[in-house]
């Protein structure tokens, strides 16, 4: 199993695995950490013991359910695991949309400044939460309508690529219905090959998710075909990883998941692996990930690494 990490600008999310994500396995594990979904005062652990600091305190910054990691607990996550910070969420909408593609641009150069390499922010005043720390790369999770966010998309794709000392990914999570309508100006046209992977949440949406063997089917054939294989990029299937994560009867036992599902996402070319929301679930249902995981291991070509893919995100 190999591991990436997703924050998020309106949240904070990380991962506890021991390798970082690889684009040529499928058997990576991604699971969003710091919105504390489960809503309870003691169902979010701390992030290894190293989140520090007082949430909302970065201008324009909302870490929600979540402490700052210091610059510390970052980087030592670094070493083991991929970062990704994840923009939005359900709970947003679109007052914040780009008003031009100047200000997308913009956008994307400030974000950029304030988590990605500390060079990127030489000569300007930006705030970087996490010090001398850079992401690894970052998230779109916009589930609402967005003004200009292909050339917001585009600009950190760049930037991204500018930097040739290591590799920084980009990532979305949509809908299961192809194409999703919020994200469309992103996973279509020019635009969709700037991404490396989605998180499909196939939860939450009864004619494609998990509830429904047959539309989650066709759905998954609809984005491998009609997208993974035209964008050159990667498919995460997108589970809750407890009956409280996801509305409307869409959360499946991990066990049964992974004799059934799992093995229909597998037997297609762009699955990568899975995306569990969240880990707050996730820590009461202590029996939902295992099979999955050694599903994963004993079906991949690599030697199981027991390593896992943690994300946060705004929520959905």
């Amino acid at each position: 199993m190999k591991s990436i990490l997703v924050f998020s600008s309106w949240l904070m999310s990380t991962s506890f695995v021991s390798a970082a994500y690889m684009s040529s396995n499928s058997d990576n594990i991604a699971v969003y950490w710091g919105q504390n979904s489960a809503g309870g005062d003691d169902t979010q652990r701390p992030l290894i013991d190293v989140c520090r600091g007082v949430a909302d305190i970065d201008k324009g910054l909302n870490f929600a359910n979540s402490d700052r990691p210091t610059e510390y607990g970052l980087v030592t996550l670094t070493y083991e695991k991929t970062l990704i910070l994840s923009l939005g969420g359900a709970a947003t909408d679109n007052t914040w949309a780009f008003a031009s593609p100047d200000k997308a641009v913009d956008a994307a150069n400030r974000l950029w400044a304030a988590f990605g390499p500390e060079s990127s922010s030489a000569g300007n005043s930006t705030l970087r939460p996490f010090g001398s720390a850079a992401v690894d790369g970052f998230d779109l999770d916009f589930e609402a309508p967005y003004a200009n966010i292909q050339v917001f998309t585009q600009q950190l794709r760049k930037l991204m690529d500018q930097e040739k000392a290591r590799k920084f990914y980009l990532s979305a999570a949509p809908q299961c219905p192809f194409p999703d309508m919020n994200l469309s100006p992103v996973l279509l046209g020019d635009t969709a090959t700037a991404l490396d992977f989605v998180f499909i949440q196939f939860y939450n949406n009864p004619p494609c998710d998990l509830r429904s063997p047959g539309g989650f089917r066709a759905s998954l054939g609809d984005w491998d075909s009609q997208w993974a294989k035209k964008s050159g990029a990667k498919i995460f299937v997108g589970v809750p990883g407890a009956p409280t994560a996801a509305g409307g009867g869409s959360y499946v036992e991990g066990a049964a998941f992974a004799a059934d599902a799992l093995k229909t996402a597998q037997k297609i070319p762009s699955f990568a692996g899975v995306m569990v929301w969240d880990m707050s679930q996730l820590d009461k249902n202590t029996e939902f990930l295992p099979p999955i995981v050694s599903a994963l291991s004993s079906s991949a070509a690599q030697p199981a690494t027991g390593n896992r893919t943690m994300i946060c995100k705004h929520g959905h």
